[in-house]
């Protein structure tokens, strides 16, 4: 009876290690994605306001609309 038990104590234990593995690599991956987010954010601003430039260099103004 006590060798059941322990052995499911170990796997008890199996499982809870491998949930704070998964949750570790959820939160990894969250993060990732929020930094890439960020970054793709951050290129499109810089394009848009590049495109701006350009578009006011060539004497185009605000009449192309920019999402």
């Amino acid at each position: 009876m006590s060798e059941s038990l322990e052995a499911n104590g170990c796997k008890s234990l199996g499982i809870y290690r491998d949930a704070e593995r998964l949750a570790g690599a959820y939160r990894r991956a969250r993060q990732a994605a929020l930094l890439l987010f960020a970054v793709v954010r951050d290129m499109r601003v810089n394009l848009d306001g590049l495109l701006q430039e350009s578009d006011e260099a060539q004497g185009l103004g605000a009449s192309m609309p920019t999402m």
